[in-house]
């Protein structure tokens, strides 16, 4: 296909994107200089410039037209390091690979046209599916730089609040609910604490906190058993059902922001259900209606937990509590394909307690879990009668 018709084939790209590129067609593409006469870079290659009647004694190669090409030059340098110099082509060749473009407004020409066009013109490397091009984040009215040193430094960011064990996922938050998908944002320190206040904590963190508080003091930290839901209990759990779809269906468009905004629209819902069936009274005169609250309200929470926290590649993995004895620690265990979390509950299990806290998909697993691997596979707890702590000789 030409260059318009892959743009073409692809409506689904964000209007950004693609009003950009269809301006530049209506204009009429331009050449486009891909040397620079300074002292710096890469040389231009005297047989090249020879076999075009050009001098390439001065110039070097234009960033633009470079740094793409070093995409796929870092690619081969990191196959060959590996010990298997052909690996690159499983990323550039190969039709299962999906290529994707996160970049600035600012690099759409060279992320759309430029560098495609120069994969198509060599017919072996596959094009990009989506080029996400953001707009610009400003930090309080003003355009970052770190030249200038007006930027977020994140160094400085976890010092001013290493107090706060939740640090890193506030500023996620915050910055995912801003970032500039459709037009240019603005990051300020207002809006930061609006967003944590208002939304993390008002919103998200009062449904938890009220729904869990209520499953303990009610129904001893238990999941109460669903029976003739009302209306309300089945609309909730019917706008649940929903959310999961909207949300991913965000993330696969590349909408962060629209996928947070949507993650904590079923939190707002959440809590209007939890108001209008008031568990505060249902639980004296109606228990079966509270405990219907609290389930759906449990089965939100649960929802909002993998929503919120989404752990790319990582679906084998457990977050579990460990007991042993004079403390509780966080450990992964690769066992979620086999064995569901409340099957683990209560297990008495042996552990590695002695070695080094290791970081997974954001997580710091503070041991291991010992498991024994049955002949096809399937992984058995090794349990024990023994008191929490008790060592294994």
């Amino acid at each position: 296909p030409t260059l318009e018709e892959w743009i073409e084939s692809h409506p689904e790209w964000k209007d950004n994107v693609l009003g950009q590129i269809k301006s530049w067609f209506d204009e009429g593409l331009k050449a486009r200089a891909i040397t620079r006469d300074v002292p710096w870079g890469v040389p231009v290659p005297e047989d090249v410039a020879e076999r075009h009647g050009l001098e390439a004694e001065g110039k070097v190669i234009y960033v633009w037209f470079d740094a793409p090409i070093g995409y796929i030059s870092a690619t081969k340098e990191w196959a060959r390091q590996e010990g298997d110099p052909e690996r690159w082509r499983d990323y550039w060749q190969d039709d299962d690979t999906t290529l994707v473009h996160f970049i600035g407004k600012d690099n759409i020409v060279f992320h759309c046209l430029m560098f495609p066009a120069m994969l198509m013109e060599h017919g072996e490397y596959v094009l990009p599916e989506n080029v996400p091009a953001n707009e610009f984040l400003n930090l309080e009215g003003e355009k970052l730089s770190t030249s200038r040193g007006w930027a977020v430094w994140l160094h400085e960011y976890l010092d001013d609040f290493q107090d706060e064990r939740h640090a890193p996922d506030l500023l996620r938050y915050a910055l995912g609910a801003t970032l500039p998908e459709t037009g240019d944002a603005d990051f300020s320190w207002e809006g930061f604490q609006q967003r944590v206040n208002g939304e993390l904590a008002n919103v998200f963190g009062n449904f938890v906190h009220r729904t869990l508080t209520f499953a303990h003091r009610y129904f001893d930290g238990a999941v109460p058993p669903l029976e003739d839901p009302s209306d309300a209990d089945r609309d909730m759990l019917d706008t649940l059902r929903e959310a999961p779809d909207a949300v991913g269906t965000a993330y696969e468009k590349y909408r962060t922001r629209e996928a947070i905004f949507e993650t904590m629209a079923l939190a707002r819902e959440g809590n209007k259900y939890f108001n209008e069936t008031e568990p505060w009274h249902t639980h004296e005169n109606d228990p079966q209606a509270c405990a219907n609250t609290i389930h759906v309200s449990l089965q939100v929470c649960g929802a909002l937990s993998i929503l919120f926290e989404p752990v790319p590649d990582a679906d084998k993995l457990v977050r579990l509590e460990v007991d042993i004895g004079f403390e509780e620690r966080q450990m992964l265990a690769g066992v979620a394909e086999q064995m569901k979390p409340d099957e683990l509950i209560g297990l008495k299990v042996v552990v590695v307690a002695n070695m080094a806290p290791k970081e997974m998909f954001g997580i710091e697993s503070q041991g291991m879990v010992l498991m024994a691997e049955e002949p096809d596979g399937t992984f058995v707890p090794v349990t024990t009668e023994a008191e929490n702590g008790s060592v294994v000789r």
